[in-house]
């Protein structure tokens, strides 16, 4: 019964930290940036874009969406054929990408990133190591699709409360790609 006790009192510990975190933590937006995936495609209009994330420095949530609806059936098939040449790569040059959530959603992902931004945005666009879990859009995104990305800044340190934030962004939003975050 004692163990019960200890770690009951522990739990109600973490959510009053929590509680606290939510009410005196900030999350602000602090910005909306929209392509087409044809700048993906291209290296150098590629780094241009990847250099409007130079700014963003700390602790962010971010969501890469699509703005149209009807683009989520060509996501879809995309990816799909691009997964099936990517399981046959044994070469060592297979892309690991973010888990497929086989979700009918315009929210393609959500995440959350400490320090440099622009690092993680580059390995979503494809442009960083293929054994990085993220989307490898350049490998496999139609053209002609646009996408906006919104950046959250949090202002917190507590990685519990980080991830709990996280944990509900991607309840709400559903993402097509990658995997809920447990507290």
């Amino acid at each position: 019964m004692f163990e019960l006790q200890t770690v009951l009192a522990e739990r109600r510990l973490t959510l009053d930290a929590l509680m606290t975190e939510l009410l005196v933590t900030e999350v602000i937006e602090i910005g909306e940036i929209y392509f087409y995936s044809d700048m993906l495609l291209n290296g150098a209009l590629c780094q241009t874009l990847l250099s409007r994330f130079d700014k963003y420095y700390g602790i962010f949530i971010y969501k890469i969406e699509l703005t149209d609806e009807k683009d989520v059936v060509k996501i879809m098939d995309s990816f799909k054929a691009f997964q099936q040449s990517n399981k046959i790569l044994n070469n060592g040059d297979k892309r690991y990408v973010s888990r497929f959530n086989n979700t009918k959603s315009n929210m393609l992902y959500v995440g959350v990133k400490q320090h440099k931004l622009k690092i993680r945005i580059k390995q979503h666009f494809g442009y960083g190591p293929s054994k990085s879990w993220a989307l490898h859009l350049s490998h496999w995104i139609p053209k002609e699709i646009k996408l906006k990305i919104s950046i959250y800044q949090i202002d917190s340190e507590n990685a519990e409360y980080i991830s709990f934030l996280e944990q509900g962004f991607w309840d709400s939003l559903k993402p097509m790609f990658g995997r809920r975050k447990e507290v």
